[in-house]
């Protein structure tokens, strides 16, 4: 389509979510240079509000068949779905739109494909006590009394105590240490990048307040 085409150009101005006098100023310079491109490349004469009307409705269109598409992969249940069918528009709107129409992907949920695969290392078991097995003979014990108890135990199944070999680290403490320097990268990355975007709206609304002052 010869419309959505001449969108693509300016797509990035066209689907600008930045509110502002300089932002609208620049939607309605591109939407007047479509008008006259489309009619030098037609021949026919078409308003700013029909083309931009009809961009609109071929939005909705789009976004409702990748919407049933994707309700029907992810629902549950007996009985058969039939997949909406895309045709070149929808092709150069989705091209257009991005992910306002096919939606972000989460990288840390079950649906990732590609997830890093954990593989636990065998960690060995350090046994201290003696190879040595005590095995009771099954002889009557029709003397035996609750006052037995309190013998002490024999030596035999007692282990000595140990410190914490060094060698053997939990696997699970090291991953742990791997999350937490994760998030505190990733934390870091989101500061950094609040930053710059707070920058970047404070140079716009000072340039928003210039170009005010230069109108009055």
């Amino acid at each position: 389509m010869l419309l959505i085409s001449l969108l693509s150009k300016s797509k990035d101005v066209i689907e600008s979510k930045t509110s502002g006098t300089v932002t609208w100023k620049q939607k309605g310079s591109v939407w007047q240079s479509i008008e006259q491109e489309f009619q030098a490349l037609t021949g026919c004469h078409r308003e700013t509000k029909t083309l931009r009307d009809k961009y609109f409705n071929s939005n909705k269109k789009a976004k409702s068949k990748f919407a049933t598409n994707k309700t029907n992969i992810i629902k549950s249940g007996a009985g058969s779905w039939q997949l909406q069918a895309f045709d070149l528009i929808d092709a150069q709107i989705q091209d257009i739109m991005g992910p306002q129409l096919e939606g972000l992907t989460n990288n840390y949920c079950d649906d990732c494909s590609d997830q890093d695969e954990v593989v636990s290392e065998h960690v060995p078991y350090a046994n201290n006590c003696d190879d040595n097995e005590v095995v009771f003979n099954n002889g009557k014990w029709s003397s035996y009394t609750p006052q037995q108890l309190k013998r002490p135990k024999t030596t035999k199944l007692s282990c000595t105590k140990t410190g914490q070999n060094k060698k053997y680290i939990s696997v699970n403490y090291l991953l742990m240490e791997e999350k937490l320097n994760f998030l505190k990268l990733q934390k870091e990355k989101f500061i950094e990048e609040h930053n710059k975007k707070k920058e970047i709206y404070q140079k716009k609304g000072s340039a928003v307040r210039f170009t005010d002052q230069c109108i009055r």
